[in-house]
Formats: structure tokens, C-alpha cells, sequence
């Protein structure tokens, strides 16, 4: 069953890429080519027609296939022709490319010879395609057009089949029984998302359920939408479904128009409070949503609509209360969910059963659907042997079928452009986090990324590609950096039914001799195979993708260079499209890489390269070009601006000696991380990318003292609405003579305002230019103002309305920060993390008093605080920081106090706080008033003579009520701690590098009844533990450095028997 469902995902796949050969083949710029040649241009023509007849034929075709072999072999033979098809339709794409190029050098004629080269392809593909199009008869295919799906059933629902959704059960049920009086709408929608299989049509049955619900809400209604979103079909669902007072009422009449139907709804609803179940809800059209909305606008205030959707974006005209992401269910879950399916009971299995059911448990990856189909199966034959069977087959063929067409219909309903997309996947290995940016750049050199826009950026249709994966569920993002996707091995496993034999990885257990002729994508992962072998890939003579696994540049300690026999794979590689040779000890590429015409996506980074061929340059396709981290690179091709396609390439990190590529040349050119500017003519000039546009992403500007106030103004970053963060970067050593002509430059290098990221490092100016900190960067979420050591003044970066996380560093110039730095009106509204170190004047905070006392305080989002090597501040925070978290205060040599004097005792700020660390701040007097309901849990003390000296007025049981964790470093006197001085409340304690510390005070410890780890490093003077012990409670005990302890606490030792209870105990030098 597995086999033929991965023929018929395939055959989908087939579909949309055959559409898209189609629109290809006979375009204008491909006919433009062969003027004159009347011949190939009506060859063309015919091909294109062949190609529209086949494509007719396969939706019968995915349907026969499965019990008609004859129809199977029909469709692995068109896979073959059309993957032909598309290598003719690139190879004449790539000569588009190739004749613009060469109108800038002198162009020879060889018209006729590609002509007829083409011709010989063309005519050889045509004839194949059509002997197989003339056997639709005899194999009895018609031409059908796209079907629709077929609406769902809804399976019957016993709670007790049901595990580990209690608490998303109860987050639903709390939401809808809230008012959501604040919203000012009557109805709002509660939306439950998820990827197919994972139970979200379960929970909505169980809340739908309660009778919690039932108690609440007047009316309910449930209707199982599917892809088919008819308004009508379903406010006559939901009339049908609603009582009436008059039977009939609410039942449709022949031919009753659409409004008539949302009267009757309207009518029926008006005045009640209802819930409505939208399940399975796919379609997100926004006229479609509004009809449908109006209908529910007569309901009673309280009404709610609960949506399940695979895409988080369904509804969105709808006021949205909450979008509940459903998640995998445990481990713990699981297990019990298989055992009810397998034994009908919540009985062990116990033995071998029980061994091989937790494995197979754990590749179901937590799908409730999933382990429903394998928990059936088991059941079917209790017999071990046949369990093992099922544990070591394929990953696909130990699914039962019930699973497959959940994850079809994910499948099934992307749109044609996205199949091929989504199918490409199935080259990274299960549980692989690839990263966006990168995959988007794959895509486009595969040529998947399709629109009829031509002023549209083929990365922006990337990244709406990868949103609408997301939308379905079908992509995960990895954790909270967004930069980095995933897919669940279960839709993992549809990319590969779906690419078949065309995509390979390699691993250690892969004979490469084995490579299936037909592959055309290949992966492997560093350290994984040894590329020696590589020799077999002349089996894949049409190999598109080779793809050097991570894409991203991982730590260099865990992977070494490894060698790859390029010439190998040059020599069988005319058809690829995708080369990455990232982080092998390749040194030199042959001249002959200049013979793969169709290559878009060359990926060097990390190697050993030490020169690029000329030949290079020839490569008039290439779209992307990554040289990043090549450390022994130091010079590019001549002529490198021939690549007019070209556009992302990276030199981060490559010590180019000169440079001689013409920037201005590559007009198309969107990523160019790293600009290094040069005196003289061997260097970037600023005024190349005066017209480049359409650069986007990361530009890291350095070597700005190579510049004048007119060259920084034809850089034109003003006009590159594209890019998100940039870096100007003067010389260490850069020494100016003019403040004013520094600003000047600055002025002259202001950015377009939709960046996100800015960071300045060594300007010399004494002043920021105005357009630091102007509030028309209403996007900017980072700054960093790095070693600007004569700038006397910070800019107005409150008044950056998205600001989120400031670095401010090394400006040793700085006195004091007050208004100039705050601006005017609302300031600092997002601001969450602020860091200010290495500033050797700075002495105060001297914001005024309106700054102080408005609403919020200074930084009213301030979650954390870093304040480092600053040694003439006296005071260390500027007032109420209502939302801070997290302060740290370190080497602050003269800071005595960390409020103004007026506020030292306030008891009602800080209400967030949950970590105080003080390094290093001598003259530190007393600690922070957190009052009664302090939710400091953290507290770390380093080197603070003047607090410890203080100690008596800690008064920690107060201050900090929640403590569980307490660091001491460099206490000076002999006894540690005093009676009464730590809480009751401490969890964890370090006593580190206290070189006068002699004795541990015994009643004190014992006072402390919650305490279950203690560490005592480098305390050479400590003699021994506590007379009295340690406290019951303690269950870790680790000492490290302590000469004197290490044999009293060894099991012979006088202090063993201290510790002897404890469970864990570690000693060591």
C-alpha cells in the first residue's frame, strides 16, 4: 500500500512540474533565440502542445496507476522525458543569458550550431512524448481535468481514547467561557492550528463536549468545512443543525439565494449566545470570510467561532483571541495511547512486546494519528516475530494507510508551484534544521520559484513560498530562531515518497555503486561518507544538485576540511544546477567547471580554495556565488563582472590582497555581506554600488577612512530599501583631523529607513549625525555604537519607536547620559535589552525629572540591564524599571548606590526582577528594596567589599523573599554566614574564591531547610564543614580547590560522615 501511495504522491508531482515546462518552453525569450529558423521554432511549439496533451492525462492516470502496472511504467517513462524536456528548456535559458553577456565583448556567430543542437534534442523528446501520449488509448487514459477532494469524515470521539490533551483542553475551554469584553466585538474566533494527524479535530470534539460548554453557550454548531469553503453550503449546515421553534423553517428551499440563507442564520442566531466548530478549515479567501462573517454578527456578545486549520492565517478577517498551537504529544502519552490501541485495555505489555512497541512508539514523533494506525496494526497479530518485522522496515511501509491520506491532503491541495518546492525537502535527512535564507536560494537555483510578476524579486516569492509552508504546517520553525526551519519526520517522509528515486542522500551505510540512474539530487553530510568513492556518480550522468550538508557554517572544531574528487564530478556534473564543496580541502576548481552551463548555486565557503579559474566567469547562469570564510582566497577573477546573473555573492572573512570585480556591473546583485574599502584603485569603491538597488540583507561597510564626504554620498544607501542591517566601520588605528568631515561622512552614508539593525564602530566624529536615532526608523530593533571613543554625546535613541536591544560600547568620552539620549514625547517603548560597558568617564544618569516620574519610568520594556567596566558611575540605574528581569552590574569601581538617594528605599519598583549579579563593584553600599513580594530568585555578590561590610542591613529574607540561589565570591572574613543573614527561601548556594574564609557557620546552615545544593570552590583556608553539619535537605555537595577539606571529606576522612546522607557528592582539586 506504502509503494503505491509513493507513486501516486509522485505522480502529483509529475503534474506541477509538467504545468510549468509547459508555460516554459515556447516563451517569447526562448523563441527569440532562433529568428529566422522557422523549423525549431514550430518543433518548440509542437513540443509545448505534446506536453499540454500529456499533462491532461495524468489525473487519470495517478488514479489507474495504482492497480495497472502497464500505466505504472507509462508514468516512470514520462518522468524521464520530462526531467529531458527541462534540461532542453534550461540549456536555452542559459543561452539567453549567455549572448547578453557576450554583447559587452565580441560575439561570434554560432547561431547554427546551437540550433541545430537544440533541434536534434527537441525533435528526439518530441518523438518520445509522443509515442507515449498516442498509448493513452490502448492504456485507456483520458484527459481529466483537477479534481476537487471530497469532504472528510469526521471520526467518532470517545474521551477515553484520549491522552495528553487535558491541558490544551482546558486553554480552549478557559477562553471560551471568557468574555473578551476589551475587544469590543460580539464573536470572535479561537483558532486551533496544527499539522494534519496531530488531533485537532480531537480536541475540538472534546471541548465541543463538555458540559461546561453546554451550560454556557445557547446554541452550538459544528461543520466539517474541508477544502471546499461554500458560504452557502455551510450557513445551510448550520441552519440545519440549529433548533428552530417552527420545524422546516430553517431548511433550504430549491433555489434559495445566498442572502436568503444568511437572513435565516441571522434570525436564528440573533440575541444568543452560540459556538460554532468550523473544522478543517483550509481556504483563507477574504470576500468568502466576510460573506460569512455577517451572518454571525446578530449572535449575543460572547459568541465564539472555533476554526482548526492546518494554516495560521485562516479567518484572519475575523477578531482572533487566540491561534493555539497543537503540539506533539509525550512521550508518556504515547506510550499509553498505544497500549489502549494494541490491548483494548491500559494493561502492560510487558517482555520483548513491550521493548519493541516504546521503539516504534518513538518514531511515530508524537502523532496521535499515527500511533492510532500502528496500534491497530500490532493488534492484528500478537506474535513477536511479526512485531520485530514491522520495527525494521522502512520508516513508510510500517505506516498503515489511514495515516498516508491525512498527509496527502496536506500534500494534495499545495498549489502546483509549491509541490516541487516541498518535494526538493526530501534532499536534507530527517530532523535536519535548514535555514530559510539558504533554502530559498536552492529553490530559485532549481528554477522553483515561479510568477507572472516580472518585477517581481524571486526572493520575496521564496520566502511567501516558505510562509505558506509554514501556514500548513508542512515546515516547522526551529525553536525561537526563525531564521531556521524544520519538517517533522512524518511530512519528512511525504518529500521523499514524493521525489522517488530523484533525490538521494548519502550516508555511511550507502553504496554509492547502488545510486539509482535516475537520481538528480544528491546530498551528504560532512563526516559522514568518504567521497573517494565518488567514482559511482557517473551512474547520475544528469546529477543537478550535489549539496554539501550543513548549509550553514557550523562550529569549525566539529567539522574538518574533508577531499572531495572534484574532477570525478565535474567530469559527469554538465547538468548540475547546485555545487556546494563547503568546508573540503579542495584547492583549486579545473578550468573545466567553466563547462557547466547551467550551474546557478556554487557554494566554496570554509574551503582550502586558493584561486578561482577564469573559466569561471563563464558561467553566465550562476545566481549565487559563496566564498565566505575561504581564508586563502586573496584575489577574485578579472573579469567576475561578467556574471551578470549573479546575485548574492559572499566574501565575508576572505583576505582579498586587491580586488578588480567591477560591483557596478552586477546589476542584479541583492547580497553582499562584507565590503572592505582600499586607498587606491585596487579596492571597492563606494560609488559601485550606487545603482545596486536591490541589495538586501547584511552590508558590512569597513575601511570607511579610505573615504571622502562625496564618496560616502554616492554609496546611496538611502535608496536600498532592501537591506535589514548595516555595519560602518572606520580603521582601529584611524586617526581624523576634522570631527566635522567625519560627520559629514556619516551624514552621507544614511540608510534607507526600514533598516532593523545598525552598528557603527570607530567613527571619530565628537557628535552622532542626525539621522542616529531620528524616529523615521520606525523598524530599527538593534544598535550597536562601538569604540566611538570622541563622542562626547549619545543620539536621541529614544525616540526609535522598536528599538528592543542596545549595545553601547567603549565611547570613553561620554560624562553623562541624560534627555539628549531620551529625546522627546513616549521613549525607549520597546527597548528589552540595554547594555552599556566600557565607558571610562562616564559618571551619571542626569535625566530630568518629567523623564523620570512619567508613566512607565525611564524604560518602561527594559527586561535586562548589563552595566561592565564603567569605573567612575556612582549611581547605577536611572530610576523605575518596572518590567527589568535580569541586572548585572560588573567592575563598577566607584558605583556606591544603585538608586538616586530619593529612591533608595521605594518598595514598588522592580516588581519583574528575578536576577541581580554584582561583580566586581568595591564601593557598593546596599542592595535593591524589592519589598514583600520580590520575585528575585537569583542573587549574585563578587567582590563587594563595602556591601559585605554592610551585611547587617541585607536584610534578605525581606528584601528578596523568593531567593533560591545565592553566589558569594571573595567574602573576607574567616566565617561565613552570619546568623539570621541568608533566607530560608535558598535552594542553591556558592561560596567561590573566598581566600580568607576558615569556617562554614554551623547554626546558620541549619536554618537553612530548603537548601539541596551546595558549592564550595577555591577556598584554601576552609578547614572543615560544619560541626553541626549540613542541612538535611542538602541532596548535591560539590568542592573543588579546597586542599584542606578534600581528605577530611573523604569516606575514612573526620568529615565524612557530615556528608555520608547526601546523595551527591563531588570532590576534587
Amino acid at each position: 500500500m506504502a509503494e503505491a501511495f509513493a507513486k501516486v504522491f509522485g505522480e502529483a508531482l509529475l503534474s506541477a512540474f509538467l504545468q510549468v515546462l509547459v508555460d516554459r518552453v515556447a516563451s517569447k525569450e526562448i523563441l527569440d533565440l532562433f529568428p529566422g529558423d522557422k523549423a525549431v521554432v514550430k518543433l518548440l511549439r509542437n513540443l509545448r502542445t505534446v506536453l499540454s496533451s500529456a499533462n491532461s492525462l495524468l489525473n487519470d492516470a495517478e488514479e489507474k496507476q495504482i492497480t495497472d502496472e502497464n500505466v505504472q511504467k507509462w508514468l516512470d517513462e514520462l518522468k524521464e522525458v520530462i526531467y529531458d524536456a527541462d534540461d532542453l528548456v534550461d540549456k536555452m535559458d542559459g543561452e539567453v543569458l549567455r549572448r547578453e553577456g557576450k554583447r559587452r565583448t565580441k560575439f561570434k556567430n554560432i547561431l547554427k550550431f546551437f540550433n541545430k543542437k537544440v533541434k536534434i534534442e527537441a525533435e528526439e523528446i518530441l518523438h518520445t512524448l509522443t509515442f507515449l501520449v498516442d498509448q493513452k488509448d490502448s492504456l485507456r487514459l483520458r484527459e481529466v481535468e483537477n479534481k476537487s477532494s471530497s469532504n472528510r469524515l469526521v471520526p467518532s470521539l470517545e474521551a477515553s481514547d484520549v491522552y495528553g490533551r487535558e491541558a490544551d483542553k482546558e486553554a480552549i475551554i478557559n477562553l471560551l467561557l471568557s468574555h473578551d469584553a476589551s475587544s469590543g466585538n460580539k464573536v470572535s474566533v479561537i483558532r486551533i492550528v496544527g499539522m494534519g494527524g496531530i488531533g485537532k479535530t480531537t480536541l475540538a470534539q472534546l471541548v465541543y463536549k463538555d458540559g461546561r460548554i453546554e451550560e454556557h453557550f445557547e446554541l452550538k454548531a459544528w461543520v466539517t468545512v474541508s477544502q471546499d469553503f461554500n458560504v452557502s453550503k455551510i450557513t445551510t449546515t448550520i441552519c440545519a443543525k440549529l433548533p428552530s421553534e417552527e420545524p422546516g423553517k430553517l431548511e433550504q428551499r430549491d433555489n434559495e439565494e445566498p442572502f436568503e440563507l444568511q437572513e435565516k442564520l441571522k434570525k436564528a442566531l440573533r440575541g444568543k449566545k452560540f459556538l460554532i466548530i468550523l473544522d478543517d478549515v483550509w481556504n483563507n479567501d477574504y470576500d468568502l470570510w466576510d460573506s460569512l462573517k455577517s451572518s454571525f454578527e446578530s449572535g449575543a456578545s460572547g459568541s465564539k467561532i472555533i476554526v482548526t486549520s492546518r494554516r495560521e492565517n485562516v479567518a484572519s478577517i475575523m477578531v482572533v483571541v487566540k491561534t493555539h498551537y497543537l503540539s506533539e504529544l509525550t512521550d508518556e502519552y504515547c506510550w499509553k495511547l498505544f497500549v489502549k490501541y494494541v490491548c483494548g485495555t491500559n494493561e502492560d505489555l510487558g517482555g520483548s512486546k513491550e521493548e519493541i512497541g516504546r521503539e516504534c512508539v518513538k518514531r511515530c514523533k508524537g502523532l496521535p494519528l499515527a500511533i492510532k494506525t500502528l496500534g491497530c496494526l500490532l493488534r492484528s497479530d500478537q506474535h513477536v516475530h511479526k512485531w520485530e518485522g514491522i520495527l525494521n522496515v522502512d520508516v513508510w511501509n510500517k505506516q498503515d494507510s489511514k495515516i498516508l491520506p491525512s498527509l496527502w491532503l496536506s500534500y494534495r491541495h499545495l498549489p502546483r508551484n509549491l509541490k516541487r518546492c516541498f518535494a526538493y525537502c526530501s534532499i536534507f535527512p530527517r530532523g535536519y534544521k535548514f535555514e530559510r535564507e539558504k533554502l530559498i536560494l536552492l529553490w530559485m537555483a532549481e528554477g522553483l520559484l515561479q510568477t507572472n510578476d516580472k518585477d517581481a524579486r524571486m526572493e520575496e516569492i521564496g520566502e511567501q513560498y516558505v510562509q505558506e509552508l509554514l501556514s500548513r504546517s508542512l515546515f516547522q520553525r526551529s525553536g525561537q530562531d526563525e531564521s531556521f526551519l524544520l519538517m517533522h519526520d512524518l511530512v519528512h517522509d511525504v518529500a521523499i515518497f514524493v521525489s522517488g528515486e530523484f533525490c538521494f542522500k548519502l550516508d555511511k551505510s550507502i553504496n554509492l555503486h547502488k545510486l539509482p540512474s535516475k537520481t538528480r539530487h544528491l546530498s551528504y553530510k560532512n563526516g559522514t561518507y568518504d567521497l573517494n568513492k565518488l567514482e559511482g556518480l557517473c551512474r547520475a550522468e544528469r546529477l543537478r544538485t550535489f549539496l554539501a550538508l550543513p548549509l550553514s557554517r557550523p562550529n569549525r572544531l566539529l567539522f574538518k576540511k574533508h577531499s572531495v574528487p572534484c574532477h570525478s564530478l565535474l567530469a559527469s556534473g554538465r547538468c548540475l544546477r547546485v555545487l556546494s564543496l563547503s568546508r573540503s580541502s579542495i584547492d583549486k576548481l579545473p578550468d573545466s567547471v567553466g563547462n557547466m552551463k547551467h550551474l546557478r548555486y556554487l557554494d566554496l565557503s570554509d574551503s582550502a580554495i586558493t584561486k578561482l579559474p577564469d573559466s569561471i566567469c563563464t558561467l553566465y547562469s550562476l545566481q549565487t556565488l559563496l566564498l565566505s570564510w575561504c581564508s586563502n582566497l586573496t584575489r577574485l577573477p578579472k573579469k567576475m563582472d561578467r556574471l551578470i546573473n549573479l546575485r548574492h555573492l559572499d566574501i565575508e572573512g576572505v583576505p582579498l590582497k586587491e580586488v578588480t570585480l567591477q560591483l557596478s556591473n552586477l546589476k542584479y546583485l541583492q547580497t553582499f555581506p562584507r565590503m572592505v574599502l582600499g586607498p587606491g584603485h585596487s579596492w571597492f569603491k563606494l560609488k559601485e554600488i550606487k545603482e545596486l538597488n536591490n541589495l538586501g540583507g547584511v552590508l558590512k561597510i569597513s575601511g570607511l577612512e579610505n573615504v571622502d564626504e562625496k564618496e560616502a554620498e554616492e554609496a546611496n544607501l538611502n535608496d536600498k530599501k532592501y537591506l535589514s542591517y548595516l555595519s560602518l566601520e572606520w580603521s582601529h588605528d584611524h586617526e581624523t583631523d576634522s570631527s566635522q568631515r567625519e560627520k559629514q561622512i556619516l551624514d552621507g552614508l544614511q540608510p534607507y529607513t526600514n533598516l532593523k539593525g545598525l552598528e557603527i564602530t570607530f567613527y571619530r566624529g565628537t557628535v552622532f549625525s542626525d539621522w542616529v536615532g531620528d524616529s523615521s526608523f520606525s523598524n530599527m530593533l538593534s544598535i550597536c555604537l562601538k569604540n566611538c571613543e570622541n563622542c562626547c554625546f549619545l543620539p536621541p535613541l529614544g525616540q526609535l519607536p522598536s528599538l528592543k536591544d542596545l549595545n553601547i560600547d567603549g565611547l570613553n568620552d561620554v560624562v553623562s547620559i541624560g534627555d539628549e539620549f531620551y529625546g522627546t514625547g513616549p521613549s525607549f517603548r520597546s527597548l528589552k535589552q540595554l547594555t552599556l560597558r566600557r565607558m571610562s568617564k562616564w559618571k551619571e544618569w542626569s535625566f530630568s525629572e518629567a523623564s523620570t516620574v512619567q508613566e512607565g519610568g525611564i524604560f518602561p520594556c527594559l527586561t535586562q540591564i548589563k552595566l561592565e567596566d564603567c569605573p567612575k558611575l556612582e549611581v547605577g540605574l536611572p530610576g523605575n524599571l518596572p518590567s527589568l528581569e535580569d541586572l548585572s552590574t560588573e567592575r563598577c569601581s566607584t558605583m556606591a548606590v544603585l538608586l538616586p538617594g530619593t529612591q533608595q528605599t521605594t518598595t514598588t519598583f522592580f516588581q519583574s526582577l528575578i536576577s541581580v549579579s554584582l561583580k566586581n563593584c568595591p564601593a557598593l553600599e546596599s542592595l535593591l528594596e524589592c519589598g514583600s513580594d520580590s520575585k528575585v530568585k537569583s542573587l549574585r555578590l563578587w567582590h563587594c567589599e563595602k556591601l559585605f561590610e554592610n551585611r547587617v542591613c541585607w536584610e534578605l529574607e525581606r528584601r528578596f523573599s523568593s531567593l533560591e540561589r545565592l553566589e558569594i565570591a571573595g567574602w573576607e572574613d574567616d566565617s561565613f554566614p552570619d546568623d539570621g543573614l541568608l533566607p530560608t527561601t535558598l535552594k542553591r548556594m556558592e561560596i567561590n574564591f573566598c581566600s580568607n574564609l576558615q569556617r562554614l557557620n554551623g547554626s546558620a546552615f541549619q536554618q537553612l531547610t530548603s537548601l539541596e545544593h551546595l558549592q564550595i570552590i577555591y577556598c584554601s583556608k576552609l578547614q572543615c564543614l560544619p560541626e553541626q553539619g549540613l542541612p538535611t535537605s542538602l541532596s548535591r555537595l560539590s568542592i573543588k580547590g579546597c586542599d584542606l577539606l578534600i581528605t577530611r571529606c573523604q569516606e575514612d576522612g573526620e568529615d565524612w560522615p557530615k556528608i555520608a546522607q547526601i546523595a551527591s557528592v563531588v570532590i576534587s582539586k
